[in-house]
Formats: C-alpha cells, structure tokens, sequence
C-alpha cells in the first residue's frame, strides 16, 4: 500500500502553500478541537465518525489528505488504514498540535 507521508510543522506549512488541494482532517475529538485549531482549512472529524467518513469519500481517494491529532499516534494509525484502503497520497503531522504549536 501508499506510503504514509509524515510531516513536521516547516513541511505542513510548505505543501499548503505548494499545493491547494491537500485536504486537513483533524481527527480529535471536538472538545479537543474546539481548544486549539488555528488552521481554518482543517475539517473536524473524530475518530467516531471516521469510518462513514471513509466511506463517504472512497472517490477522493487520489486527492492529497494530512490528519492532524493531538500528539500525532491517532493521526498515524488512521492514515496507515486511509493508505491499506487506497488513498493514494495520506500524510499525517508527526508529533500533532503538540509540536506543532505555530499551526
């Protein structure tokens, strides 16, 4: 499968500028969210709903996807099982909103 694309906060910042396409999925839970999400372009879908998201968006499976948690293990394990079901261009934010304070 894909590999899983792992960015730090300099290249997050990089490939949003280089590429508009690249959809933010924050996958914390929306007490979390509703703390800390200072990119705008980030949708909010916690881990309890992923699976209809997935499913609502098999289509989109070629468009570029970052997922963004709180320490950065939620993001990763989800987009390991984005890539196994064929997104072709998963990333996730290594180290989450907790290293990457300035996003």
């Amino acid at each position: 499968y894909t590999q899983v694309m792992e960015y730090d906060e300099k290249s997050l910042k990089e490939i949003l500028i280089r590429d508009k396409n690249v959809r933010l999925i924050d996958i914390r839970e929306p007490h979390e969210y509703a703390l800390h999400h200072s990119v705008s372009a980030t949708l909010n879908v916690p881990m309890t709903r992923l699976v209809q998201f997935i499913g609502e968006h098999m289509q989109d499976r070629d468009q570029p996807w970052v997922l963004l948690c709180r320490s950065g293990s939620r993001s990763q394990v989800v987009a390991q099982a984005m890539a196994r079901l064929g997104f072709n261009h998963i990333g996730h934010l290594k180290g989450g909103y907790a290293l990457g304070k300035s996003l």
